[in-house]
């Protein structure tokens, strides 16, 4: 026998089968079929039209509610319609390109490639931005934005972004990191970086901060006071720095403890302060070299007048001796 007509004789087989064990009907109101499943009630339904689909129908019986569930498709696409529900949690609009949706044979998600390489895998360009969006509007926000940007910042670059929202109360639009369901970092909407806490400053730490490296301060924006060297520098006289101190309780130019306590402490500005300091006392201990100096200069010469003094004197009393021996 040839093989098409085998095949023809089996399709004609498979069709009795099918029409034995269920009932076809046609709804008068649409091109619809109802394949009614014997003893179990329930429905499929194939509707031809504008747009073509096919109907689950769920009755009641065996205490089982009612539900209906659709594929539809049309020259727009096709979609997964929860009839029941009246919302269509899947579509594919026609035209999407090749690998558009694609799982793989151990559960991995490609979006735009057959190949995931990971558990979800979104493919673009080496040069091309691969923007991903949360959120009500991720092209003009409120939104946050992550993905690859090849593109915009080039070639191995990724981005996290919060779209702008005018009606965000500040700190936001900003960016929450957090672990145990508690915030740990967040950058605001000006870019200020906060730690354990809401920033105030550019970089804002509430806790203690460990380095291994140096840190190192702008240049451009510290006073260096090596202008204390220069000769027109009026360095205030020791006494009256004691009187200071004795009534102020700490250095001129130097914050005190209740200021620190309320208001903190620039770094950078009281390494400076500390720094004049230093350079202050570099003149103080200069001045007292040079007293000093000059006060052993002058011990000295003390020295070696009492020395000449004394051998001038020796020698009077000599001659005195010699002129009371003579008068005898």
């Amino acid at each position: 026998m040839p093989k098409t007509r085998r095949l023809h004789g089996l399709f004609l087989t498979l069709c009795t089968v099918c029409l034995l064990s269920f009932t076809w009907t046609r709804d008068v109101y649409a091109t619809q079929y109802i394949l009614d499943s014997v003893g179990i009630r329930d429905f499929l339904g194939i509707n031809s039209g504008n747009s073509p689909s096919i109907i689950f129908s769920q009755d009641t019986s065996g205490g089982a509610l009612p539900y209906g569930w659709g594929i539809a498709a049309n020259q727009g696409g096709i979609a997964i319609n929860d009839i029941t529900s009246g919302t269509f949690p899947f579509s594919i609009s026609a035209g999407a390109p090749n690998g558009s949706f694609f799982i793989d044979a151990n559960g991995r998600i490609g979006l735009g490639t057959f190949t995931p390489g990971g558990n979800l895998h979104i493919f673009g360009q080496a040069n091309q931005d691969v923007f991903n969006g949360v959120g009500p509007d991720p092209v003009n926000g409120p939104a946050l934005n992550f993905g690859y940007s090849g593109n915009s910042f080039g070639r191995g670059s990724g981005f996290f972004n919060v779209r702008a929202d005018p009606f965000a109360t500040p700190p936001n639009p900003a960016i929450f990191f957090a672990t145990a369901n508690v915030p740990r970092m967040v950058i605001t909407n000006t870019g200020q970086v906060g730690i354990g806490i809401l920033p105030s400053q550019a970089l804002d730490v509430f806790g203690n901060i460990r380095a291994s490296g140096g840190f190192i301060s702008g240049g451009s924006f510290l006073n260096v006071p090596d202008y204390v060297f220069e000769p027109d520098y009026k360095l205030l006289p020791l006494p009256a720095l004691a009187s200071y101190v004795e009534k102020e309780k700490h250095l001129p130019d130097i914050p005190s403890a209740l200021e620190i306590k309320e208001q903190g402490v620039n770094m950078s500005e009281l390494q400076m302060q500390l720094l004049k300091k230093v350079e202050e006392l570099t003149l103080y201990t200069l001045q007292q070299e040079k007293t000093i100096t000059e006060l052993t200069s002058a011990k000295q010469q003390q020295k070696q007048t009492i020395t000449e003094l004394s051998d001038a004197l020796a020698e009077v009393r000599a001659r005195l001796a010699v002129l009371e021996q003579s008068h005898h």
